[in-house]
């Protein structure tokens, strides 16, 4: 990682085969968040714009090892037919794979913008609304991405793609 690195988040899911045939996938509305370098993240971007399948995408083995210690964590949470553990497993399941992919909707975004590398290019852009009480709402648009964050509700965060935003907000 070069000193100047900045981390993205990245949202996607996973499909782990065990050694004994079990599979495990993540259900269609949860996902898991890797901090992965910026770099990464729109090579991954420019992949999945021309067409590849995220495990396709050349020169991000560090995204994918990140992506990959994430889900052997949250596997060691999880018991094989995918309820909650109450204690994390002492020693790690033996897998004979584990696959990481981007939800459809992600991929349909980032295939549907007409110059995907160009809108992530755009820089940071950041706006503070503040309310009468004190409080405030911000809002931060960075690789396509805007981050909602209200001040009432510490450590919230809701995070959405920019056109995402826009149907929501704006009727």
């Amino acid at each position: 990682m070069t000193k100047n690195s900045k981390m993205v988040s990245l949202s996607y899911k996973y499909t782990i085969t065990y050694t004994n045939g079990w599979e495990r996938n993540l259900g269609d509305y949860q996902s898991m968040i890797a901090n992965i370098q910026e770099e990464d993240y729109l090579k991954i971007v420019k992949g999945v714009a021309d067409g590849l399948e995220l495990m396709e995408i050349e020169d991000i083995d560090s995204a994918l090892e990140e992506m990959k210690q994430n889900v052997i964590w949250d596997d060691s949470w999880h018991n094989t037919n995918g309820t909650r553990r109450n204690s994390q497993l002492k020693k790690p399941r033996e897998y004979q794979k584990i696959e990481m992919f981007l939800d459809q909707k992600t991929v349909k975004h980032i295939r549907s913008m007409k110059n995907p590398m160009e809108e992530m290019s755009r820089p940071e852009q950041n706006m503070t609304v503040y309310r009468s009480d004190g409080s405030h709402v911000t809002l931060s648009y960075k690789n396509g991405t805007i981050k909602y964050t209200d001040s009432r509700k510490q450590g919230s965060v809701c995070s959405m793609t920019a056109d995402a935003f826009l149907n929501w907000f704006v009727h």
